[in-house]
């Protein structure tokens, strides 16, 4: 399919926020990120991942510094949700997840795991709706599957998990 995309003329396209596609040109988008001096972490503020997922709207377009659970294209609050099947798409833990988009160099070196990893990210928050457009033919990655808010991110870095204080 992707062959007869291209064939058609359709760009294939991951794009900083600030640069837009030939409009007169549909294109598959895998993705769309701040540039690094718009959100980094000096200007991002702090949010609880909880709190981003519970008012979206609040957050939407600022940049944020947000730890969770990386797995499988999204950050999770809670890591048992990470064993879910599927689970960046499964609707059991769609309330408790943002979908992640980042530059390669930035997925790369945070996608090839096999466990979860917590994280600290930075980046801006949206929605999979600020990804379509009257050219996007489709959108690759996490919004592909599923909808919601999602993190678009110019960094991350391993952070130490939170110690779990309360009684069973």
């Amino acid at each position: 399919m992707l062959a007869a995309m291209l064939l058609a003329g359709m760009m294939i396209a991951g794009q900083d926020a600030d640069t837009q596609a030939d409009a007169a040109t549909p294109y598959v988008l895998f993705g769309r990120w701040p540039a690094v001096a718009d959100c980094n972490p000096a200007i991002a503020a702090s949010v609880d991942l909880a709190d981003l997922l519970r008012d979206p709207a609040q957050w939407h377009d600022k940049c944020v510094a947000v730890k969770g659970y990386f797995y499988q294209r999204a950050l999770f609050i809670d890591p048992d949700d990470t064993t879910l099947p599927h689970a960046a798409m499964n609707r059991a833990s769609a309330s408790a997840r943002a979908g992640i988009y980042a530059r390669d160099d930035v997925m790369d070196a945070l996608y090839y795991r096999d466990q979860p990893a917590y994280v600290e990210v930075i980046g801006k928050a949206w929605d999979c709706r600020d990804l379509q457009g009257p050219d996007v033919v489709m959108v690759m990655g996490y919004c592909h599957y599923t909808g919601g808010p999602i993190l678009s991110l110019t960094s991350f870095k391993p952070v130490r998990e939170p110690v779990n204080t309360q009684e069973e």
